[in-house]
């Protein structure tokens, strides 16, 4: 009798033993799931507060290496740096002075288009004064065609691209590609280049991508009901 009251003590122990382990691998299972989550939700936040409050323009200072600061001080403006000249480190840590002085009686032709973009991207107000009066074309274009007013356009730098206007910039300069401002600010949804260029004068029927999509088209697919509105405004 003992020895069979012991194995349903036994049994049940076992049983207890099952239960309690399914019970722990449950909750442990759960935990994880919900760890996982959680994780992920953080990780989606995190992502969509970074594109909402940053462009990837905001990170071109930092691409700058440590020691070009240190040799912009103590250069002629005829150095080089990782392959880049050092008046275009100048021009995105906004040395102006460093530029005027360097960029006196330029042969511009020898000189990177970089150097104006980058001052543009960078949000460098004072290098891209410094440049212009120094005899920079305010259209200077790299070999993809890239402009300093495309590189605004997509900044979204709209006071770059009021400066570079006044200037006396082609606002409907495209790359390659057939990417101009205009198409670059539809694209991004950036009303206040819009309305500054559409003020300008540009116009809209002589812009169109490579692939045949012109303004309204891009501003459909993105459905943006405001650009959709203003440029409904100026065409026929």
């Amino acid at each position: 009798m003992m020895k069979a009251g012991g194995q349903r003590m036994s049994s049940e122990t076992s049983f207890n033993q099952s239960g309690n382990s399914r019970m722990f691998a449950f909750v442990q299972r759960s935990w994880i799931l919900f760890t996982c989550f959680f994780v992920f939700f953080l990780l989606v936040l995190t992502a969509s507060h970074v594109q909402a409050s940053n462009s990837p323009c905001d990170y071109l200072v930092e691409t700058v290496p440590a020691n070009a600061g240190e040799l912009i001080e103590r250069s002629d403006g005829s150095d080089e740096l990782y392959g880049k000249s050092i008046v275009y480190y100048a021009a995105v840590l906004g040395k102006a002075n460093k530029i005027s002085e360097w960029v006196q009686n330029a042969d511009w032709a020898t000189l990177d288009p970089e150097i104006l973009s980058g001052a543009v991207i960078a949000g460098r107000p004072n290098v891209v004064n410094a440049l212009l009066q120094a005899g920079a074309s305010p259209d200077w274009q790299d070999a993809s065609g890239m402009t300093p007013l495309l590189a605004a356009a997509s900044c979204e730098r709209s006071d770059m691209v009021a400066l570079l206007i006044d200037a006396g910039a082609n606002i409907q300069t495209p790359n390659k590609d057939g990417l101009d401002p205009m198409l670059q600010a539809i694209t991004l949804g950036d009303l206040d280049t819009i309305e500054i260029l559409l003020e300008s004068g540009f116009d809209l029927s002589q812009a169109r991508l490579a692939n045949g999509l012109g303004p309204m088209d891009i501003a459909q697919l993105t459905e943006n009901e405001e650009v959709i509105n203003t440029l409904s405004r100026y065409l026929p």
